[in-house]
């Protein structure tokens, strides 16, 4: 899978035991820092903790068919009152929704997606709020609709367990949702020397023997050396 936000690979290495992490080179002025001049080779990093989590990076997505209410099978209009749950991450679970069967690519490590949101054949004038899954509604609406008549709104909303969304209806109102797009946390990994990830966040596959190669000390890697699932 192709990412499509730019990231960069903290390398870390133990040099005669101790540990310590690797500065960004200057790229394009004067490539890479010199390596140190010791004999024995860096060993690799042991008991290093990942670091601290970085900022939430936006991926946009073709738009795509998340749930829809008034699709056979889907359940029906959502009631006053009341509040459903929606699959979000994955590719399954979404024909009984409304949604595209094979889901959208929205993996699991998002935190929320954006979505275009609909509302249809309101009973009367109300409102939908959408949070994150078994967290208490907040209150804060996503989008108000008046009787019998189509509106869209455009929330980005959280998720919460298994990758779920929830929608609360103040009325009987049938909901319509395509996401384009979802945040997730910037893609980290910390390598050994010897090209073999010691910590990693999700979605990083570990490089098999034949994709190694040695990392230079105090090198900065960009992700495309790296798969991703």
């Amino acid at each position: 899978m192709k990412i499509s936000a730019a990231c960069v690979l903290t390398l870390l290495f133990a040099v005669d035991g101790a540990f310590a992490q690797s500065a960004p080179n200057n790229v394009g002025r004067g490539g890479l820092a010199p390596q140190s001049a010791k004999a024995a080779p860096p060993l690799p990093v042991t008991g290093a903790p990942m670091p601290a989590p970085m900022e939430q990076v936006f991926v946009p997505v073709t738009p795509c068919r998340l749930l829809n209410t008034a699709e056979a099978g889907a359940g029906g209009a959502i009631q006053g009152l009341q509040t459903r749950t929606f699959q979000v991450t994955g590719s399954s679970g979404f024909g009984a929704q409304g949604g595209n069967s094979a889901g959208c690519g929205v993996p699991a490590s998002a935190t929320s997606v954006a979505i275009v949101l609909r509302a249809s054949n309101g009973s009367s004038s109300g409102f939908f709020t959408a949070f994150a899954a078994g967290t208490p509604n907040p209150g804060v609406i996503a989008l108000a609709y008046p009787q019998n008549t189509t509106v869209t709104g455009n929330p980005i909303v959280a998720l919460g367990n298994g990758g779920m969304m929830s929608i609360y209806s103040k009325r009987y109102a049938h909901a319509i949702a395509d996401v384009v797009g979802y945040y997730a946390p910037q893609i980290q990994v910390y390598m050994n020397y010897d090209g073999t990830a010691y910590a990693a966040t999700t979605r990083i596959l570990a490089p098999s023997s034949s994709e190694r190669a040695p990392i230079r000390s105090k090198q900065t890697e960009t992700c495309n050396s790296v798969r991703f699932t």
